[in-house]
């Protein structure tokens, strides 16, 4: 069995995928996923 459990918008990494983001936001998820420096 599998629970799931929320996670909130600034905690979901693919979120940035799926939309438009300021570029201090778009940095973070990049910076999270180990994309920038």
């Amino acid at each position: 069995m599998m629970r799931l459990l929320p996670i909130a918008t600034q905690d979901q990494l693919a979120d940035f995928l799926t939309k438009a983001l300021p570029v201090p936001k778009f940095n973070h998820f990049m910076s999270k996923l180990g994309l920038l420096d």
